[in-house]
């Protein structure tokens, strides 16, 4: 140990410490102690974890430098203190901060390579990966891990926290059994991952690769049988031949090896430090199928457990501005789906939209307190004024453009000469533009092959279909069900199965308060008629209905009381829209016989806590608009929307 790089506390007190430094504050800063932690930066199922403080490295070394002198630290050697994720410097030697800034302080740690005994502070260092890690030990032993100030190191009042980086790369492979292999109850054996770089460089000094002497082997990987899966770490290289599986399997007492070439999918042509590629795989008894490498991710993405490989669904998502692609602060959930799972989804999400037709919003030229001018002050504002009708899923094409062309003429016929013919001349742009939000523009082109072939369907609504859905639930009362207001009862009863269709009262109902056969102003007839279509135009398309990702919210925590003869639901109002949104998507999918991925049981917002004050602070936290996951600049909320899709796509594509 270098004694001029640390300071021995050997005959004074901690009382005595205290004091002087008490007593000399005005003339100099009292020297602090240095706290350091660790974590690993994801939670793998073989090597170290974050979650558990045994599997985190039980050594590391350090180097601190604060600006020269007695207050620099090299190649200090770490040990993690039991049941802790705490780590001390050998022999009781204390690290201490110089002065109370330290945010001038430079940091690194490093892991010591497998097969080395010390970090080489100058030159670079041979990393030589383990070819056997079929032991959680020895896949921690390949698993080098470093950080660095600014990547993985901060600094909290005197502690410093190193949040490790995976150095190596990691192949994480999934495996199926083909149907005729069912029934002869295959057992794997073992998963060789043949051809890779097994040797390589690294420099501590640089904290960078050094790839002049790269060397390639066999490595037998880490094989769970329950889950059907295998990992190994190696170096990261760029093959010049393509890596190979070998999978030792016994199918009724007869032991095969079978190979597969490993291929990178897409343009990828390197394994990366630091990232894992996933591969989902078909044992068919005589070959394995679907080898090419379908994810690339951050190690720190967990996505190593799909266990179903999704890499041929083709998903087409449709929604309001909540699931779009549309520029928020982070990505949409949708497209993190893709990007963990390997799927294709065509996201044809649209801002401001609706499956039903808000048919009463007011447009008229009668001036008003708001509108001294009417609800269409100017042809600039169509766009905001016409949406309310026209941006419709479900409705036909030839539905909205009529509706449009016919209500926009009656408004231009009743302004003035001079102004008459801009509006005219105006109708047919909207009329053409607002039919794209027909569910015959959004959807059926994109399964019937015209635009795309997908073979899923996420319908993700709700939400800006809000009122009416409540305005169904509150003040709809069936014929057959006289007793029951029908709201959320009604809703409720399809859910349990009790009602296996739309009453007819309910469709005439409709028809007597909006258009046609009123499927355009009810949410439940307007999805109806939706996943009808569909099905006509692809019979075996798979329809799965997203649902919101909270069942209250703080922006509807108004106390509003909807009247109710019975007064089954006297006080039942806007505090209780989010209710009415999920009820009415649940409906829906009971009513179809369709699954439905209730976001809102998985998101942690529970409805109990709507109205509480800690509640509002989180759901702000997480949603800062009130509405749009998006709007959190960490992401976190939409990436726990997409892990809970993930998980339920894995109950439904697994079935």
């Amino acid at each position: 140990m270098n004694t001029k790089k640390f300071i021995q506390i050997l005959a004074v007190s901690a009382t005595a410490l205290i004091t002087a430094c008490e007593e000399e504050l005005t003339s100099f800063d009292c020297e602090t102690p240095i706290t350091v932690t660790s974590q690993v930066s994801e939670t793998t199922r073989a090597g170290y974890e974050s979650s558990n403080y045994q599997n985190l490295p039980s050594k590391f070394v350090m180097d601190i430098y604060q600006g020269g002198g007695s207050y620099d630290y090299s190649l200090v050697e770490m040990t993690r203190q039991s049941n802790s994720n705490t780590y001390t410097a050998p022999n009781g030697t204390l690290l201490l901060w110089k002065g109370t800034n330290h945010s001038g302080a430079s940091i690194k740690a490093m892991t010591i390579p497998n097969g080395q005994s010390a970090i080489d502070p100058t030159n670079a260092m041979t990393i030589n990966i383990s070819t056997n890690q079929t032991t959680d030990a020895n896949v921690k032993a390949s698993d080098l891990l470093s950080a660095k100030s600014g990547d993985g190191i901060t600094i909290n009042g005197n502690a410093i926290n190193i949040e490790f980086r995976h150095l190596m790369s990691k192949l994480y492979v999934n495996y199926t059994f083909a149907d005729g292999l069912t029934s002869k109850t295959p057992q794997v054996n073992s998963i060789t991952l043949k051809n890779t770089c097994v040797k390589g460089g690294y420099s501590y000094k640089d904290m960078n690769y050094v790839n002049s002497s790269l060397g390639y082997g066999d490595i037998q990987m880490y094989h769970n049988s329950t889950d059907k899966a295998t990992e190994a770490i190696f170096y990261p290289y760029t093959p010049t031949n393509n890596p190979q599986l070998e999978v030792s399997i016994r199918i009724n007492g007869v032991d095969k090896t079978l190979t597969c070439p490993i291929q990178f999918k897409d343009n990828n042509k390197s394994f990366e430090g630091g990232k894992k590629y996933i591969m989902n795989i078909r044992i068919n008894g005589t070959t394995i199928d679907n080898t090419s490498i379908i994810v690339v991710k951050d190690w720190t993405e967990d996505n190593e457990s799909i266990g179903i490989d999704l890499s041929g669904k083709k998903i087409l998502w449709i929604g309001t501005s909540i699931p779009s692609d549309v520029p928020y602060f982070s990505e949409s959930y949708p497209s993190l789906i893709a990007k963990a799972t390997g799927c294709t989804i065509v996201n044809n999400s649209r801002p401001a939209s609706f499956v039903t037709s808000l048919n009463n919003l007011s447009w008229t030229n009668t001036p008003s307190e708001n509108y001294p001018q009417g609800h269409w002050p100017s042809p600039s504002e169509l766009n905001a004024v016409a949406q309310g009708e026209a941006m419709c899923l479900g409705a036909t094409k030839n539905e909205i453009y009529t509706r449009v062309t016919n209500k926009l003429t009656q408004l231009a016929n009743e302004k003035n000469r001079s102004e008459r013919q801009a509006y005219r001349d105006a109708i047919p742009g909207y009329a053409n533009m607002f039919q794209e939000y027909s569910y015959e523009s959004l959807i059926i082109p994109y399964i019937n092959g015209v635009k795309d072939d997908c073979d899923v369907i996420v319908i993700d609504h709700g939400y800006n279909d809000a009122g009416y859905i409540s305005f169904e639930a509150f003040n709809f009362k069936a014929d057959d069900e006289a007793s029951i207001n029908a709201g959320l009862s009604w809703l409720q009863n399809i859910i349990d199965n009790k009602t296996h269709s739309i009453p007819y009262s309910y469709r005439n109902w409709c028809s007597t308060n909006g258009y046609g056969n009123g499927n355009e102003i009810s949410y439940i007839g307007a999805m109806s008629r939706i996943i009808q279509e569909c099905k006509r135009v692809k019979p075996n398309v798979q329809i799965i209905i997203g649902n919101y990702f909270a069942a209250r919210t703080p922006a509807y925590n108004e106390t509003y009381t909807y009247p109710s003869t019975d007064g089954t639901f006297a006080g039942y109002g806007l505090g209780y829209l989010a209710d009415c949104i999920t009820k009415g998507n649940e409906a829906v999918a009971a009513l179809h016989g369709l699954d439905i991925v209730n976001v809102y049981n998985h998101t942690g917002l529970d409805k109990t806590l709507a109205r509480n004050i800690y509640f509002n602070n989180i759901f702000n936290g997480l949603c800062p608009d009130g509405v749009h996951p998006g709007s959190d600049p960490t992401g976190t909320l939409n990436k726990r929307i997409a892990d809970i899709y993930i998980e339920e796509f894995k109950r439904i594509f697994g079935k």
